[in-house]
């Protein structure tokens, strides 16, 4: 969701009047885009980016592209965000998690040691 968020940002703050992405993760993204349930701080800052998109006239299409299935340039930006993630020196560009992933952990570690 976060690079989702990013490259929405990025369309926003530029002038293309379409912009088509393809993303391998793009299908659990779009539900939970989606979802009226859905209120976590990236989802609303993503809506709200595509909502001034549309209001300016621009538009967004997004496409979903199956992951590790040797399309040239989803494998390449793969190895891609790979070498960035073992070399980059710097903090985290985003490291917060749900409550529920942090509850998820804390029982998981105190049943491995009970």
């Amino acid at each position: 969701m976060v690079t989702l968020q990013r490259a929405i940002s990025r369309v926003k703050n530029g002038k293309n009047g379409l912009v088509n992405m393809f993303k391998d993760i793009i299908r659990s993204c779009l539900e939970v885009l989606i979802s009226s349930r859905t209120y976590h701080s990236l989802v609303r800052k993503t809506r709200r980016d595509i909502s001034e998109i549309i209001t300016e006239g621009r538009a967004v299409h997004l496409f979903c592209v199956r992951a590790h299935t040797g399309i040239s340039g989803n494998e390449c930006a793969n190895e891609l965000a790979r070498r960035a993630a073992l070399t980059k020196k710097t903090i985290a560009d985003y490291d917060c998690f749900p409550l529920s992933y942090a509850k998820k952990v804390i029982r998981s570690e105190s049943l491995k040691e009970w």
